[in-house]
């Protein structure tokens, strides 16, 4: 969702979206019916969302990028992503497994984090 929005917001800066523990890398997000609910709280924003790829997280994106959002908890986060300085941590719930309402509270939150994040850009 955050990658979404902020390509959808943002012309100046790029966003690449990744995983910290990715199990089924290069499958997109419309081959899993589980995510459903994130394609369909995402179309009522005008954004499809389908044809995005899930990517493991390597050293290589976070030396690439300015700042790194995680969304993961830390215990899960590799000791290259612990030790940037880069690292923001964002406290928000994943929405894995919840119904589509929750989806739409959680797509709510990451859009204002998203718009607040490209302000800070914009400085």
């Amino acid at each position: 969702m955050a990658e979404a929005f902020f390509k959808d917001y943002e012309t100046e800066h790029e966003a690449r979206s990744a995983g910290t523990q990715v199990s089924k890398e290069g499958e997109t997000i419309g081959e899993e019916e589980k995510a459903r609910f994130v394609w369909e709280a995402m179309d009522k924003e005008g954004i499809d969302v389908r044809s995005y790829r899930r990517k493991q997280l390597t050293p290589p994106m976070v030396d690439w990028a300015d700042k790194v959002i995680v969304i993961t908890e830390r215990e899960s986060w590799p000791d290259y992503l612990l030790t940037s300085p880069k690292s923001i941590y964002w406290d928000i719930t994943d929405p894995k497994g919840t119904d589509y309402n929750t989806h739409v509270r959680i797509r709510e939150e990451v859009k204002n984090r998203v718009k607040g994040l490209i302000e800070i850009l914009k400085l």
